[in-house]
């Protein structure tokens, strides 16, 4: 197995499963090959307490990523009606998906734009998180002239799924 400094370097820095995997098996196999035999303490001593440190490690590991292996892109869809009457009211819902949101990994943006002019966005933090993995917000304008709305959302290590887009006809 080829050592976890060893691996090509991801062109941006987003979070890439694949090498922390590899960086996590290099890690149990450095653990696992470093076992130290003190002259008081048995063999068998040494290694339940080299199977120990690795068992909190998958432990840590599994707490801090548990998206790791279910891990996805921020995706937005558009709910909205097709044509409205010129003047009236029409609410826009964007209706936001992303798996395994938890402390380290979440949508960190979402943004509506209608004809060009970002109307709305929304902004996700460490402390300020979405409260779920399916979520929605909604926002409500008059209609004066067609409009083309677009949505994206963002995952803080995996990006976007790109852009939703809606025309909203006027009668």
């Amino acid at each position: 197995m080829m050592p976890y400094n060893k691996l090509p370097r991801s062109v941006t820095k987003k979070f890439d499963s694949n090498r922390f995997c590899s960086m996590l098996i290099y890690v149990i196999q450095t653990v696992l090959t470093s076992i130290r035999i003190d002259s008081v303490e048995s063999t068998e001593e040494a290694y339940m307490k080299t199977v120990r440190r690795i068992l909190l490690i998958l432990i840590v590991i599994s707490i801090a990523f548990p998206c790791t292996l279910h891990a996805n892109k921020t995706a937005v869809t558009i709910e909205a009606p097709q044509e409205v009457k010129k003047g009236s009211e029409v609410t826009i819902t964007l209706k936001v998906s992303h798996d395994g949101n938890n402390i380290l990994h979440y949508t960190d943006w979402v943004v509506l734009t209608i004809n060009g002019k970002v109307v709305k966005r929304w902004e996700f933090s460490l402390l300020n998180r979405p409260e779920n993995d399916n979520f929605s917000r909604s926002v409500t304008i008059t209609v004066n002239e067609p409009l083309k709305v677009e949505a994206q959302g963002n995952c803080n290590l995996h990006g976007s799924q790109g852009v939703a887009r809606m025309n909203i006809n006027v009668r």
